[in-house]
Parts: structure tokens; C-alpha cells; sequence
């Protein structure tokens, strides 16, 4: 129980990745603070099962996409010890066709929403203690079809991370990345040729076979610890081997 005692805010915690590192933090006794947006369904369907396991979950819907709604919700967080930035959206489509609204929408939820929401923990973090990690993926640095406009959005994430890791060093928080490759995740609907994409995927992987998001939080999990105090400002790439064939 390494985390009894500490207090988690995901964004994005309700689904996919961020439902399983938040289901992962909570068996080890973190108490969860999940945001999300859309699907009150899927967060009440979460939060229900949580809580049958004696884990301890609050929801705060909030569209991460706008400030004033980070602010809002910050106002209802009292502390926080680990951070993680596991919210994405975007406009899936070719560069030559991405206009202002996709490029602003996946920068604005990706990238612009973990730097205001790391600055507002930060604030809610004791020194020597807090813990930020974010989510990323292979698409910041390789070519994924229609990806352009999230995978850019990647890329600002880890740069950011660079930036936070320095400067919140003297303070002693620890930020990190996790680059994940493709995830059994509802985000994989939203690529057209996704079950072209998925069998050359898997083609690519050594263990011929994509992620599950419990492998991936796992990874996440881990950096929220202090096993990981050594680990700065690090992207760390957690794809089963694809990057490297």
C-alpha cells in the first residue's frame, strides 16, 4: 500500500489508460480524483466499481480544453501528490487537411491543458513529494497516418516535461513521460483504416500482439514511485519492442 495517504488526480480517468492506472494507484491506497468529460456513463460505471474494491474516487467533469474549466476544477482540489495527464482528443486527418480548429482542439486538450494543469498542482504538491507523469506516444516522433495534429501535440508533451522536470527539481517533484504504442483503447475507432493499421502494428511488434492499458499503466504506476527518484525528465518508450523493428 505505497500510495496510502497520497491523492491522485487523471485526467482522462474514467477510460482506457487512465481508468487502469487510476484502478492501479487506488489498490495501493492512493485516493483518486478522476476527470473527465463526455461520458457520464462510463465514469459513474467506474467510479461504482471502485468503490466496491474500497477504493476512494471522486469525479470532476471538466473540459481540460478550456482554462477556465481547469480553473474551475482546481477550486474543488484541495491536494494533490501525483498528477497524471492521460486526456487526448484531436482531429484525426492528413496534414495538407488539418485546419485551425483541429490543430487548436488537439493542442489546446493535449498540451496547453498538462502544462495548466501541471502548473495548478504543482501549487497543491508538498516539496519532495509530488509526482507528475504524462502520456505520450510513438506518434511524437514517427509517422502514424492522419495523425499529424495529435502526434505534434505528443511531441509539445514531452518537451514540456523536459521544461517542468528542471524546473521542478529544487522542489523536489519528479516529472516524467510515458510513450505508449498502440493501446486496445476506444481511441483506436477514430483511425479509418484502423484494422489495416492494427494488423501492420502487430506485424511490427516482437510479441506480435498490441498493448493492453494495464501494461501501460503499469509503467505510469511505477514512476509515480519512489523507486522511480532517480527518473527525470525522462520519455519513456513502452511498445512492446515496435519502435525498434
Amino acid at each position: 500500500m505505497e500510495f496510502t495517504g497520497k491523492i491522485a488526480l487523471i485526467t482522462g480517468g474514467t477510460r482506457g489508460i487512465g481508468r487502469e492506472t487510476g484502478r492501479k494507484l487506488g489498490q495501493k491506497g492512493a485516493e483518486l480524483i478522476l476527470n473527465y468529460w463526455k461520458n457520464d456513463e462510463a465514469a459513474e460505471k467506474t467510479k461504482t466499481e471502485f468503490e466496491k474494491n474500497r477504493i476512494k474516487v471522486s469525479l470532476i467533469k471538466a473540459d481540460i480544453g478550456k482554462p477556465e474549466q481547469i480553473k474551475q476544477m482546481f477550486k474543488k482540489i484541495e491536494k494533490v501528490d501525483i498528477f497524471i495527464s492521460n486526456a487526448v482528443y484531436g482531429v484525426v486527418g492528413p496534414a495538407v487537411k488539418i485546419g485551425k480548429f483541429g490543430w487548436s482542439l488537439s493542442m489546446d486538450v493535449n498540451a496547453r491543458a498538462y502544462l495548466l494543469c501541471a502548473q495548478e498542482s504543482v501549487k497543491r504538491m508538498k516539496d519532495n513529494s509530488g509526482k507528475i507523469v504524462a502520456v505520450s506516444s510513438l506518434g511524437s516522433y514517427k509517422y502514424i497516418p492522419g495523425y499529424t495534429a495529435v502526434g505534434a501535440s505528443k511531441a509539445a508533451i514531452e518537451a514540456i516535461t523536459r521544461y517542468l522536470a528542471v524546473e521542478l527539481a529544487e522542489k523536489g517533484i519528479n516529472v516524467n513521460t510515458v510513450s505508449a504504442g498502440p493501446v486496445e483503447t476506444d481511441s483506436l475507432k477514430y483511425f479509418k483504416n484502423i484494422n489495416d493499421l492494427k494488423k501492420e502494428w502487430i506485424n511490427k511488434t516482437p510479441f506480435k500482439r498490441i498493448a493492453k492499458p494495464e501494461e501501460i499503466a503499469d509503467v505510469i504506476v511505477f514512476l509515480c514511485s519512489e523507486r522511480a527518484k532517480w527518473i527525470q525528465g525522462q520519455t519513456i518508450i513502452v511498445d512492446g519492442g515496435m519502435s525498434i523493428c
